[in-house]
């Protein structure tokens, strides 16, 4: 009786030594994928409300569930309209988006918002945002040749009206 007890003090010993190290071996990996990197944040700005994006939309969800993403679509109210996205885009930049998949409806301002934000100026006419090329400058590009014609008009009038 005394042999049967033993062995069977010994078996209980070996099993429960068994588990301990079967434990050791498969927690740590556990714990090392609940303590993962934290949640990336991506912001996506679509020029457009239709639908030839659905399936790039849908990739891009796919891809964002099984990497552990945070994923956020924008689009614009008005189809194309240079100046929201470039709110939007600013918006989501100082919000602390880690990655930014932008679609440009204006490249040339979306490049300027991105790389140029202290030196802008909203263009006095049109309401839009450039890179002023002197201090004095009041205008964009496009609205400053056109106010130029517009005071030559004036004043080549106002001169053949003295006449």
């Amino acid at each position: 009786m005394k042999i049967k007890h033993n062995s069977l003090v010994e078996y209980v010993i070996l099993g429960v030594l068994g588990s301990l190290v079967v434990l050791t071996l498969a927690v740590p990996p556990l714990l090392r994928d609940r303590r993962c990197a934290p949640v990336l944040s991506l912001s996506v700005l679509l020029r457009d409300t239709d639908n030839s994006w659905t399936a790039a939309r849908q990739g891009m969800e796919l891809a964002a569930d099984e990497l552990g993403a945070e994923l956020r679509f924008l689009t614009l109210t008005t189809s194309n309209s240079g100046e929201e996205q470039e709110e939007l885009f600013l918006r989501e930049l100082e919000g602390g988006a880690d990655a930014l998949i932008v679609v440009p409806s204006d490249l040339e301002g979306l490049y300027a918002a991105l790389l140029h934000r202290e030196n802008m100026k909203k263009c006095v006419l049109c309401g839009g945002w450039y890179i002023p090329k002197s201090n004095r400058a009041k205008y964009c590009p496009d609205c400053a040749e056109q106010e130029r014609r517009r005071k030559t008009r004036d004043r080549v009038r106002r001169h053949r009206a003295g006449m």
